[in-house]
């Protein structure tokens, strides 16, 4: 007999794992909380073990993508640093990173999960209210849902993203920080001069990215909540001045679709709790100042569905092995990725001095550092 699976969360990671869950083993059910699938979003970096999967993933369910249509590769990043933003450093990740739109990206997962899954396993607008152990039930998971309806699952995947509501329901230490500043994303009116480099900005109160071209580029930073409106505008200013268009001219943003958000960090002691497991966001969300969540959530998908599909005996005992497995080994993943984050994270100073001295010690041996330690990251043996 299949075992039945829940899987609340319709985003990238929820969706690779239903095409990849056995569905001779498995009988998979998605739940979203959104009205319809969300092909919503900015640009994302894909580092490379999570692409390479992703091809896979793809090939084998005969979807094909194609290189500046589908995605970009991303030759590096220019980095610009200090008050006047001068041009410090390139670094090079050739081959270790490509860009997709969001929404592109979506439209594709969507398309091969309507090969895997029948459409009427797929709810919106369905929220899980109650989650409970039940022992008597032969150590299901029982998931009342807030439109009145329940059902038992023997193992549910949360893969709900940064701002969970289920997270709460199951008995797993959490840890929700909050950041005190905030993320602005624009795109640029037309394509700029940065070819297949992305952009890094380090200056006194704000760091920057821009992602490399999709059609446009995306410029996201971050600033201190409350900032004002026109200081804002003061930093997009002094990036424009150094990202010109290609034929020369000053750039420009869109500002009918800038977007702020809220940003928090989430730690949980650990991504599962009996049969039931945290995936993606929902597990270790933080912001993304090194671009990896995608790539981590993905990563968890593959990794999570692997373990599963290779159990011989789908017990209850067995399948809490496997998710033990599984918490130990991402989270140490998570972990190392972090670090690099957090030392990455120290330029973000409202101290002109420690930036001038972090830019001269990326000029010397830093930059140098940074590039190697992103690189061995974006190659992780999954």
């Amino acid at each position: 007999m299949k075992k039945k699976v829940l899987i609340s969360g319709a985003g990238i990671a929820g969706m690779v794992c239903a095409i990849l869950l056995d569905k001779d083993k498995y009988d998979v059910e998605i739940i979203e909380q959104a009205s319809q699938f969300r092909n919503i979003g900015f640009s994302i970096v894909m580092w490379k073990t999570g692409f390479e999967h992703l091809l896979s993933l793809l090939k084998k369910n005969y979807e094909h993508i194609v290189e500046g249509k589908d995605y970009f590769k991303l030759d590096g990043f220019k980095l610009f640093v200090g008050a006047r933003l001068f041009l410090l450093k390139k670094f090079n990740v050739l081959g270790y990173g490509w860009a997709f739109e969001r929404t592109r990206l979506m439209k594709i997962l969507e398309n091969v999960l309507h090969k895997q899954i029948p459409k009427q396993q797929v709810s919106f607008s369905k929220t899980i209210r109650h989650i409970e152990y039940a022992q008597s039930q032969g150590g299901c998971a029982l998931v009342k849902f807030r439109d009145g309806t329940e059902s038992a699952y023997d193992v549910v995947i949360i893969a709900e993203g940064i701002h969970s509501s289920s997270r709460e329901l199951v008995a797993v230490n959490e840890r929700i920080i909050s950041v005190p500043y905030a993320l602005r994303y624009s795109w640029f009116a037309s394509p700029t001069n940065l070819g297949s480099y992305g952009g890094l900005f380090f200056t006194k109160g704000q760091v920057a990215v821009i992602h490399p071209p999709y059609f446009k580029n995306l410029l996201g930073f971050y600033f201190d909540k409350g900032l004002p409106r026109e200081l804002q505008s003061a930093f997009e200013n002094s990036v424009r001045v150094c990202i010109k268009q290609l034929d020369g001219r000053e750039s420009s943003l869109d500002i009918q679709t800038s977007d702020v958000f809220e940003l928090k960090e989430v730690h949980l002691d650990r991504y599962y709790s009996k049969n039931v497991v945290f995936i993606g966001d929902a597990a270790h969300g933080r912001p993304p100042t090194l671009g990896f969540g995608t790539s981590l959530a993905l990563e968890d998908a593959v990794f999570i569905s692997r373990k599963l599909n290779e159990l011989n005996e789908i017990s209850e005992t067995e399948i809490t092995k496997a998710f033990q497995s599984y918490s130990d080994i991402r989270s140490k993943r998570v972990e190392d990725v972090y670090h690099v984050q957090n030392q990455i994270q120290k330029f973000y100073t409202k101290s002109a001095v420690k930036v001038i001295v972090l830019s001269l010690l990326t000029k010397l041996f830093l930059g140098d550092y940074m590039e190697y330690r992103i690189k061995k990251l974006a190659s992780y043996t999954l």
